[in-house]
């Protein structure tokens, strides 16, 4: 399920031209697996950064730290406190918003590969969230068994996961 203000919000994003597409813990949500998030994580074109922080401001958020590849907001009246808005480059993010499934109101959710190669990338990244995100993989394949071909999901592992962790992600896909 995605929040109400988090649907507003990205409308209000869409109405001004920017386009977000729902990934992150709303996305794992959204393909079957129910978890608590604190976040809300939107894939956001790069060359539309300066205009979507800008708008988030005036929309009352206020920015807590920028990386390279995102920049986190924070509200103190939305059910989800924090919004990261995750840069994408052009080209990539046109690839994501194909294959994006349908949400409510017309929004777009990172289509189910999409969602499990960022989450095998975010697993093998010592962030200290390494365990959430092998959960979320375990439980997504298992939620949408044979909606992901095991050698699909070998691809996505040989391709995003650090040499270290690829065995034990590949020993989460569901036995057959």
């Amino acid at each position: 399920m995605v929040p109400e203000s988090i649907q507003s919000l990205i409308l209000s994003l869409n109405r001004q031209g920017i386009e977000a597409i729902i990934g992150g813990g709303l996305a794992v949500n959204a393909h079957g697996f129910a978890r608590l998030t604190l976040d809300a994580d939107l894939l956001v074109r790069r060359t539309d950064q300066e205009e979507a922080c800008r708008s988030l401001e005036e929309l009352g958020f206020s920015a807590e730290g920028t990386t390279r590849v995102a920049t986190r907001f924070r509200h103190k009246n939305y059910v989800v406190p924090f919004v990261d808005l995750l840069w994408t480059e052009d080209e990539t993010f046109k690839v994501f918003l194909e294959a994006a499934a349908p949400g409510p109101n017309g929004l777009r959710i990172l289509s189910l590969p999409h969602l499990i190669a960022m989450k095998i990338h975010a697993a093998t990244q010592d962030q200290g969230r390494g365990s959430k995100d092998r959960d979320d993989l375990k439980y997504l394949l298992q939620q949408n068994a044979g909606k992901v071909a095991r050698e699909d999901y070998q691809k996505l592992v040989e391709r995003f996961a650090r040499p270290s962790r690829k065995e034990e992600l590949l020993a989460l896909y569901p036995v057959d």
